[in-house]
């Protein structure tokens, strides 16, 4: 949808809302409750965690994952990456909107799922560290912001050196 100029980022609050009720977590629009007592003030990660597990494992046509997950304590479970792609998108969108700690959290909260099988999820990852890459370079860390840019050069020639290509999970 084409933005109105009167509230430039209306349309990533509302899909900021709609990813954060996906994770039991309360909207950042001023307007909306939270969705539960449970889910308001200081919210435990494995409360949103088993609240978005039941959502995926629920059929809702929101998680995009078959039903078969791989059962290995080293990949991750299909609910997990369901979280960890919404974390990581709404935090990239919070990034843009200049809610930057919340977009840090947030980024940061869905990428340890994702480290488990760095190659199997390079394009999130790279996404997320240059981002966060960025974040840092702009509040003047650099230390911090060049660790987390070589992290994603570092994926990035693994992926370019080994010919493969991996898209962002669905």
């Amino acid at each position: 949808r084409e933005e109105d100029e009167a509230e430039p980022y209306k349309n990533k609050y509302e899909a900021v809302d709609l990813l954060k009720n996906l994770l039991g977590e309360r909207a950042i629009s001023a307007d909306e409750p939270a969705p539960s007592a449970e889910s308001s003030g200081n919210e435990s990660s494995s409360v949103a965690s088993s609240s978005v597990q039941q959502k995926f494992a629920s059929g809702s046509p929101v998680a995009g994952c078959s039903s078969s997950a791989v059962l290995s304590t080293s990949r991750p479970l299909e609910a997990e990456l369901a979280e960890a792609a919404v974390r990581i998108r709404c935090g990239l969108i919070l990034l843009e909107t200049d809610l930057l700690a919340d977009g840090q959290s947030s980024i940061e909260a869905g990428l340890q799922p994702l480290e488990k099988n760095p190659e199997d999820y390079l394009a999130w990852l790279i996404e997320s560290y240059n981002a966060l890459g960025a974040l840092y370079s702009d509040r003047g860390d650099l230390s911090v912001a060049l660790e987390w840019l070589q992290r994603a050069e570092e994926l990035y020639r693994r992926m370019t050196g080994t010919g493969t290509r991996h898209a962002h999970l669905v």
